[in-house]
């Protein structure tokens, strides 16, 4: 699962690497939380322009009654994405990249749960900014005459990859830049096309280390989230 992440390098930088214009700025994040806004990259509805825009993070279906379905949302499966209800409209036609840096996973320790930060790194061990594969909606209240569109996601995961399972069983989709382009046009709706996709995880060359349980709290944000600690702070 992935509740927690982190983007901290520059919008622009994001919309640069993923050839989006940039419609929208969020400051810097070092613990954005479920509710939260985000940036994500998706061809527009109507122009099909690739933009980069905040949206909220737990994704409420058209269908939905209540804005408070999001908060069981954040998370899509990749074996099932394409025929839960929640998700399958957006699958179809409503996938997107979520910008991103790094993110938090809780690894079992006897009694105790010790936060986590994963990021991904190149060839020479440094870390980069990456993409989740995601998927977005836009609803309407039901109970609000001439509502706005609330527009939200959610961040797709799969099996853990094995030099990351020894964190948890599963991560963040984490997609290659070569299936930016599919992922994201709208005129692919095929469902075994759009499956293949899944594959197109990035599954090597990860940075895991423990931080301090500041984390844990949505309330907190800055550096001391990712600050390396060798034991648990309280």
């Amino acid at each position: 699962m992935c509740g927690r992440f982190t983007r901290t390098t520059a919008p622009a930088r994001f919309a640069e690497i993923a050839g989006a214009v940039l419609r929208d700025h969020l400051a810097p994040s070092y613990n954005i939380a479920p509710t939260q806004k985000a940036l994500v990259v998706r061809e527009h509805p109507e122009s099909g322009e690739r933009e980069m825009v905040a949206l909220r993070w737990g994704l409420i279906p058209h269908w939905a009654n209540d804005a408070k379905f999001g908060a069981r949302t954040i998370n899509a499966r990749t074996d099932t994405v394409a025929t839960k209800p929640a998700f399958r409209d957006a699958f179809k036609r409503h996938r997107c990249l979520v910008a991103t840096d790094g993110w938090y996973e809780w690894r079992v320790a006897g009694k105790s749960k010790i936060p986590t930060y994963i990021r991904h790194v190149d060839a020479h061990g440094e870390p980069e900014p990456v993409f989740f594969g995601g998927l977005w909606s836009h609803w309407y209240d039901p109970a609000v005459e001439d509502a706005h569109a609330l527009e939200t996601f959610t961040v797709l995961t799969r099996e853990a990859s094995p030099a990351l399972a020894h964190v948890h069983d599963r991560m963040p989709f984490v997609i290659a830049p070569a299936a930016w382009d599919a992922w994201l046009d709208r005129r692919l709706t095929d469902r075994t096309k759009v499956e293949a996709l899944l594959e197109a995880a990035l599954l090597e060359r990860y940075l895991a280390y423990p931080v301090s349980t500041y984390v844990n709290s949505p309330r907190n944000d800055g550096e001391k989230c990712v600050e390396e600690v060798r034991e648990q702070l309280s």
